[in-house]
């Protein structure tokens, strides 16, 4: 798994998942919390979303997380 940071999204708001526009193989997963900072996780795998309460992924060190600009084709 490989931890990339997007913007923050606009209520009903979208982002291009860009580096992933063929991937079928591996699922998504997202970390995000709600205007009252209560977090959630939603998981995506076979075509099917899973949103639960709380942080249920893997917590990654600031190093280790890629910022999305870096991996847009020039």
């Amino acid at each position: 798994m490989e931890p990339i940071r997007v913007p923050p999204l606009k209520k009903d708001g979208t982002f291009p998942l860009h580096w992933a526009a063929q991937d079928n193989v591996h699922g998504l997963g997202a970390t995000y919390e709600d205007m009252w900072q209560r977090p959630y996780t939603t998981t995506c795998g076979r075509d099917l979303n899973t949103i639960r309460r709380g942080n249920h992924l893997k917590v990654w060190s600031e190093k280790e997380i890629k910022a999305e600009w870096l991996l847009r084709e020039s």
